[in-house]
């Protein structure tokens, strides 16, 4: 029996001998530390490469997806007509217009509302301005102003003194009124103002004397007044109207030109400027005034009086012969005629001779020429002017 077990013993000793190697047995620790590194090693790299391989399968399919995706709505929906694609657009289009106008309706309605409250509370009201919108503000930055040409030669009448004639201080010029020799003693206080009049001043040199002037003066009604001393001595205040150049009546001009239409507009400015510092209205030409005042225009060379020789006005006697019987008695009339001659144009001769009618009226006259033209009751208005044989012939045909 002992013999036997020994034996076993031996024979076990001898298997485990050839199964494990001395050189291994000895290190047996790093052996599994290198086997477990190699095993985690293996791990990562099929790790990696599967997860690129799931990622290239994805796209893939996703790709697919889309493109039997594609397929499908191009087998089901037909093609859109480019019609129906503007009709779909422009509904849209109305949809977002109209609710941004629904919008824009109840914010200004809560500023309506708001506004009404605050003016409940003050008393005086403000008008309101509506906003313009953005589209016209833009047009009208786009479009450029239209400046209005203005005509340097056009008539102003708050510029009256720089259409009549330059005179200077002492020079001499020659003394002739066109409204029966208007000298005052004093200088006038009012346009009116005739209380100073010398009506009866002694002159030693003829109906046309010479005088020197002395000084001159502008006052608050735009008229311009001269002292001038004549040659025996006395001084008096004269107008603009009342001096000409030496020897003046020897220059007189025959005018080929007939047409004097700017003229007649240049002096109903003047008369309506007149009648505006006056507060009263502005006159109109008239159609039938204007023919009566251009007949009237020829009758002056023989005589400037208001009757004929048998005792009628002569605006009657034309007004019937025209056929305007509603006209009869139912004018005023102003006409003058002033010398024309070189140096003085028609349109200063015009303005020069409003001037006597309007503030040297106060002799024979009595202020008749310039009650006519603030005849409050008068709205229209016939003028005609001609220049014929040296002399400017004016007539005014005032009616209601």
């Amino acid at each position: 029996m002992k013999k036997m077990i020994t034996i076993l013993v031996l024979a076990i000793l001898t298997v485990s001998l050839v199964e494990f190697p001395a050189s291994e047995f000895n290190q047996p620790v790093t052996v599994q530390a290198n086997q477990k590194k190699r095993v985690t090693h293996k791990k990562k790299t099929s790790t990696k490469h599967r997860q690129k391989q799931v990622r290239k399968k994805s796209t893939t399919h996703r790709k697919k997806v889309k493109s039997t995706r594609k397929a499908k709505a191009k087998k089901a929906k037909p093609k859109r007509t480019v019609k129906k694609t503007r009709a779909k657009q422009k509904q849209r289009h109305a949809k977002k217009t109209f609710k941004k106008k629904a919008v824009k309706k109840k914010r200004h309605s809560k500023k309506k509302a708001t506004k009404r409250k605050t003016t409940k509370k003050k008393s005086t009201k403000k008008k309101r301005t509506k906003k313009k919108s953005t589209k016209t503000k833009r047009k009208q930055k786009q479009q450029p102003k239209k400046t209005q040409s203005v005509d340097p030669n056009a008539f102003n009448p708050a510029k009256l003194m720089s259409y009549l004639p330059v005179l200077k201080n002492g020079h001499s010029y020659q003394y002739n009124s066109d409204n029966n020799r208007y000298v005052l003693k004093n200088f006038p206080t009012k346009d009116t103002d005739d209380s100073s009049l010398i009506s009866n001043i002694t002159i030693t040199d003829g109906s046309n004397p010479y005088v020197k002037l002395l000084k001159q003066r502008d006052v608050s009604w735009g008229v311009r007044y001269y002292l001038v001393r004549f040659q025996n001595g006395e001084q008096g205040w004269v107008q603009n109207q009342d001096l000409h150049p030496l020897n003046y009546l020897a220059h007189t001009i025959n005018r080929k030109h007939h047409n004097y239409k700017s003229v007649e507009q240049d002096a109903l400015d003047y008369i309506n400027y007149l009648r505006s510092k006056h507060h009263l209205g502005k006159l109109k030409f008239d159609y039938r005034l204007n023919q009566i005042a251009a007949a009237r225009v020829p009758q002056l060379p023989a005589s400037a009086d208001h009757f004929n020789a048998s005792g009628v006005r002569y605006r009657n006697v034309i007004a019937s012969n025209l056929g305007y019987q509603d006209l009869v008695n139912n004018t005023g009339e102003n006409v003058a005629k002033t010398p024309d001659y070189a140096g003085r144009s028609v349109k200063q001769g015009v303005l020069q001779n409003l001037n006597a009618m309007m503030f040297e009226d106060g002799g024979d006259s009595k202020w008749g020429h310039r009650d006519n033209i603030l005849d409050a009751s008068d709205t229209k208005i016939g003028i005609g002017i001609n220049s014929k044989n040296g002399m400017i012939l004016i007539a005014y045909i005032f009616g209601s």
